[in-house]
């Protein structure tokens, strides 16, 4: 693990009404931003997905990272089950069925990617498998700092 790297831990399960330590997770993630949790390939599955800012040690900074979907299963979290989608710098992400196939696409913001402001946001394509680097549009960005609005999005 990279210097700097938070480990958070995520609980998956509820004891009686009250989270249990027994019941958790550990996910690695990048100085993370913001947290969205969804069903994003509709398997009836809680999928968490972290947007990470930056990755390395905190006195050496990498702003071209990867953020995170953690897929859920029947056996909970794995980091065997997740998929890295490049980003740059970002502080949020957004849910929101652009082409209305019922899958969410996924939006990352894009603040910095290390030498310039002016740099490139996504949009990454849901389906039935989730997310990959392969399906998504870039966007042109220029120090996005704040978060993205999509009116009527996935929830």
């Amino acid at each position: 693990m990279m210097e700097g790297t938070i480990q958070p831990l995520v609980s998956i399960g509820v004891v009686f009404g009250s989270f249990s330590s027994s019941y958790t997770s550990s996910l690695p993630t990048y100085a993370c931003r913001d947290v969205e949790v969804a069903d994003v390939n509709l398997d009836g599955y809680e999928d968490i997905v972290f947007i990470n800012h930056v990755q390395g040690a905190a006195n050496n900074y990498v702003y071209t990272t990867s953020s995170m979907v953690y897929y859920g299963s029947s056996g909970g979290f794995s980091v065997n089950n997740r998929d890295d989608l490049l980003s740059y710098g970002a502080t949020d992400g957004e849910l929101a069925d652009l082409n209305n196939d019922g899958y969410p696409e996924l939006l990352i913001n894009a603040y910095y990617n290390g030498s310039s402001y002016e740099t490139t946001a996504y949009i990454h394509w849901g389906d039935p498998d989730g997310y990959d680097a392969g399906g998504r549009t870039s966007i042109p960005a220029v120090g996005m700092v704040n978060g993205i609005q999509v009116v009527g999005a996935f929830e």
